[in-house]
C-alpha cells in the first residue's frame, strides 16, 4: 500500500531534518587533525563493541534464566498431570564469538 502524497512528503521532510550536514573545510586537514578524527571514530567503534558484548551477555543470562524457570514449571506441573514428551529441537549453531576473535575481545576487555 502506497502512503498518500501528503504522508510521503511528511516522511521525506522528517528524513531531511535528521540528515547530518557535511561541512567541507576551507583548508585541507593537517595530519594531526586526520589522526584525531580517525582516533575518535575508532574509540567510538570500540565503545559500541563493548556495549554490544555486554548486551549479548545479558541476553544470554536472561535466556538461561527463562529456560530454567520453564523447566522448573514443567517439573512442578508434572506432579499434577502428566505432560507429553516432546522431541528436543536440534542445536543449529552455537552463539558466541569465533575462536579467532576471542583473543581480540579478551584484549579489549582487559584494556577497559
Amino acid at each position: 500500500m502506497v502512503p498518500p502524497a501528503g504522508a510521503r512528503t511528511a516522511q521525506i521532510a522528517a528524513v531531511e531534518r535528521t540528515r547530518t550536514q557535511v561541512r567541507v573545510p576551507d583548508q585541507p586537514m593537517r595530519p594531526h587533525e586526520h589522526w584525531t578524527k580517525a582516533a575518535r571514530a575508532i574509540e567510538s567503534t570500540i565503545g559500541r563493541t563493548r556495549q554490544l558484548t555486554v548486551l549479548q551477555q545479558q541476553a544470554a543470562l536472561q535466556l538461561d534464566s527463562a529456560s530454567y524457570a520453564f523447566a522448573e514449571l514443567l517439573t512442578d506441573l508434572a506432579t499434577a498431570m502428566p505432560l507429553p514428551r516432546l522431541a528436543a529441537a536440534p542445536v543449529v549453531a552455537s552463539v558466541g564469538p569465533r575462536p579467532e576473535h576471542r583473543a581480540v575481545i579478551k584484549g579489549l576487555a582487559q584494556a577497559a
